[in-house]
């Protein structure tokens, strides 16, 4: 039984209350009958009237709607800027109450968000804001089991647009499909005419590549001066821009990857930072050709599939900054102790990275 049919009258109650605030609400009938509630509203942003959608959970009122708004200024803080959802609370549970309406949320926060929306990154958290970086790659819809491996402390030189890299993988997972597990490291960053490594993960990590008998394909870089806000055109995007800066540069990435049968590009370009700043930051475009249906006339034709990939720093720098209490343990000796130190995961995980 749904949450508005065991409370009855509950959804016209949250209705009723979006009308008397004034953000004209409409429910989405058709989505109703799949059992999704989703109202449509007007709402102020910053000045502006738009339109908007609140989405209500299979569990509300035990936990909060969620406030939906498109085609907001890229320098907006608080705003996924690829499905518009606003960040109205903070992360704990604390901040929502079952008692609470859509209605009371979009009243007594929005005035709240849009005070923190137009702040930078570096200014004064303002009170009951969350004090933490919003990367633009943790926007990005994960494909699971899929990830690619960055070294955080290597770093692309200013002003090159574009390059070759070496993504090393298991021995025999070179091609990659997308609803297949599938983990690279990239193992080497070249630049466009592949002479000169200009970034490497730190030795540990290669050497680690190397033991393991990984294998390593070849493929393109580009760097953005801004973070992409598109799936839908994401790769049109990258490739126009990328045209007016080096007309030359997609007539050599295009033709590389049409012999390939899958591959990756990857996108690095400047996001907020953990530990406060700018750094690069990365995701992956993946392709997979698949072949399709032959036809009488026109023969046998490809389709190709794209999907993103995610980057996940490694190294030690990664490390501590996304636990920086993991810091002081780097001059410790774990001691597994009891039976489970024979079989345990965590003591095969220890053993396997030569931790003692």
């Amino acid at each position: 039984m749904r949450w508005w049919e065991r409370y009855a009258g509950s959804l016209d109650e949250e209705l009723k209350a979006l009308d008397q605030l004034g953000v004209e609400p409409h429910l989405n009938d058709e989505l109703l009958k799949q059992g999704v509630v989703s109202i449509d509203v007007r709402v102020s942003i910053l000045g502006d009237a738009r339109s908007g959608r609140i989405e209500y959970p299979e569990l509300f009122s035990y936990f909060r709607p969620r406030l939906y708004v498109r085609s907001l200024d890229r320098s907006v803080r608080h705003w996924n800027p690829i499905n518009g959802e606003l960040c109205l609370l903070g992360r704990s549970s604390e901040h929502w109450e079952p008692q609470m309406t859509a209605a009371d949320l979009l009243r007594d926060q929005l005035p709240k968000w849009e005070e923190a929306a137009v702040h930078a990154y570096d200014n004064e958290r303002t009170p009951g804001e969350d004090s933490q970086a919003e990367p633009a790659s943790a926007y990005f819809p994960q494909q699971p089991g899929q990830m690619v491996f960055i070294d955080s402390s290597q770093e692309l030189p200013a002003g090159l647009i574009w390059g070759w890299m070496k993504v090393a993988t298991a021995k025999g997972r070179t091609s990659i499909v997308r609803d297949s597990p599938w983990t690279g490291w990239v193992v080497e960053i070249a630049g466009s005419d592949r002479k000169d490594v200009i970034a490497a993960p730190e030795a540990d990590i290669k050497e680690w590549a190397e033991r393991h008998g990984l294998e390593s394909f070849v493929c393109p870089w580009i760097a953005l001066d801004q973070p992409p806000t598109s799936l839908e055109t994401l790769l049109d995007d990258v490739l126009a821009w990328l045209a007016g800066k080096e007309p030359d540069a997609p007539g050599k990435i295009l033709p590389f990857q049409s012999t390939k049968k899958s591959g990756l590009l990857g996108l690095c370009f400047p996001e907020e930072a953990p530990g406060g700043g700018i750094r690069q930051g990365w995701l992956f475009i993946a392709h997979c050709r698949a072949p399709k249906i032959k036809k009488k006339e026109r023969g046998s034709t490809k389709q190709v599939a794209r999907w993103i990939v995610t980057a996940e720093g490694i190294g030690r720098t990664g490390l501590f900054e996304r636990v920086p209490e993991l810091s002081p343990l780097r001059e410790k000796t774990i001691a597994v102790v009891g039976l489970g130190c024979i079989g345990a995961p965590s003591a095969l995980a220890f053993a396997k990275a030569g931790v003692g």
